[in-house]
């Protein structure tokens, strides 16, 4: 049986709210300015820890009368660090269960009910989810994408949807590199 459980964070460029009016034309200084290699921001991650809580499926009194206990907490990422520069390509590997999508829902500021601890900088900002939204694009690992599509025309294809229309064509592809 194949592990589908891999996730894609990618960042393309922001939402149209970060960007002003959908509707105005680009302007020239600004497009420059957020397209250059300048404005990427690099992901800097230092001694980020995750823990969780299993959870219970069955009611947890009636398991306490038969003797019955709550699972301790789980760690699920122990004190990990990284950085990674604009342009990088970080590959995530490791066994189904092993935090491969939880650090990339850490990074993308979408924790679920965890405890975590360390720091998620998006350049000289810590990581928040409106920086996040501004700078970065997520795809959940359940989200069905177009098979036929390669990986560079599958993310022009997002930048397509998610950037203001009144961009140029150009300005989206630089926002999407090689």
């Amino acid at each position: 049986m194949e592990d589908n459980t891999s996730s894609t964070a990618a960042l393309l460029g922001g939402s149209p709210a970060a960007y002003g009016s959908v509707n105005a034309p680009p302007d020239t200084a600004f497009l420059q300015h957020h397209t250059t290699p300048r404005s990427l921001r690099a992901v800097h991650v230092r001694h980020l820890t995750y823990t969780v809580r299993p959870s219970f499926k069955l009611d947890v009194d009636q398991l306490r009368k038969y003797g019955v206990r709550r699972p301790p907490p789980q760690t699920v990422i122990s004190d990990l660090s990284f950085d990674l520069a604009p342009g990088q390509l970080l590959a995530v590997l490791g066994s189904s269960g092993s935090g491969k999508s939880t650090l990339l829902d850490l990074i993308a500021c979408r924790e679920d009910g965890g405890v975590r601890s360390g720091t998620v900088h998006l350049g000289d900002a810590p990581s928040s989810p409106e920086l996040f939204r501004q700078v970065g694009g997520y795809v959940v690992q359940e989200d069905r994408l177009l098979p036929l599509l390669t990986v560079r025309e599958t993310l022009l294809f997002v930048a397509h949807m998610k950037m203001p229309t009144a961009w140029p064509t150009e300005a989206k592809q630089q926002r999407v590199r090689p």
